[in-house]
């Protein structure tokens, strides 16, 4: 085996996974939501529709490797001619199980790179929704451990900071205020009502994220004073992401275009006048 066909090899085992969607008229439990039982979805090496020829799945020596290590003919699995007929009949076929990949065989590593390059196949199990097209996912070893340790990780980031807040009635609500985008907290909220809220928000895989961004932001103070100052109308919203100060005209003056511009901007010495003129207005309406 030649040195260049060692560093092709992996010990390693790709799978590939069936990336089941399901809809209104086709639940993501029936037997035809991915493949149905018995079939097969099969694929073979794109073409580069923008150079007229094979996508080049191997470098020049790595193909001529190649070509050796399957007994074929110098060129024989040459890319620039798009009718090759290696290329044309070397085919991946999936079941509705998937497929298991054994990267220190040879005739896996083809397969393994044909479905990197193709446009249906899903490079990761986490890039699996990015794209409508994806019908498989690329799934590395050990990739269900490393999602349990992420989740994980989480989990007690966001309760080690929930521990902080739980018996805070103020902080509890000022986390809930910067959440709510304009939902206020209710006044006369109870202490077990506003641990119940976050506790969703640990809870729930679509929101751990936003609240962990909230409590472990190093400008937790700066978004609460540009919540509390929306709520109030000491800073005004603008367009779809924008900000300005009352007296500013709408759609032509802004302050920031952006939540990062604006704490920047509030964060900027020289416009420490006009935060104190906006705390002063939240104060006054308390």
């Amino acid at each position: 085996m030649s040195e260049v066909i060692n560093t092709i090899l992996q010990t390693k085992v790709i799978e590939v996974k069936p990336i089941i969607r399901g809809n209104a008229y086709l639940p993501a439990e029936h037997d035809g939501a991915g493949l149905f039982t018995g079939a097969t979805w099969g694929t073979t090496l794109a073409i580069d529709k923008v150079r007229k020829q094979f996508y080049q799945i191997f470098t020049k020596d790595e193909r001529e490797a190649v070509e050796k290590e399957l007994n074929k003919k110098p060129g024989e699995l040459d890319f620039y001619d798009r009718h090759n007929i290696f290329w044309t009949n070397f085919k991946v076929n999936i079941t509705k199980e998937g497929l298991k990949l054994d990267l220190s065989r040879i005739e896996d590593v083809i397969k393994y790179r044909i479905l990197l390059n193709d446009p249906r196949i899903a490079k990761s199990w986490t890039d699996r929704f990015e794209d409508g097209r994806f019908k498989w996912a690329l799934v590395e070893p050990d990739y269900e451990v490393a999602e349990i340790n992420k989740k994980q990780d989480k989990q007690r980031r966001a309760f080690k900071a929930f521990g902080k807040i739980e018996d805070s009635i103020s902080k509890m609500s000022d986390v809930l205020n910067i959440y709510g985008k304009g939902k206020k907290v209710p006044a006369n909220a109870k202490l077990d009502w506003l641990q119940s809220e976050i506790g969703k928000l640990i809870d729930n895989k679509d929101t751990i994220e936003e609240f962990l961004s909230i409590v472990e932001d190093p400008n937790f103070t700066t978004r609460l004073l540009i919540t509390n100052a929306v709520e109030k109308s000491a800073l005004i919203r603008s367009g779809k992401n924008g900000y300005r100060l009352p007296g500013m005209e709408e759609g032509k003056e802004y302050v920031a275009d952006t939540l990062v511009e604006m704490i920047d901007w509030i964060n900027d010495p020289k416009n420490q006048p006009n935060v104190l003129k906006m705390k002063a207005q939240i104060e006054a309406s308390k």
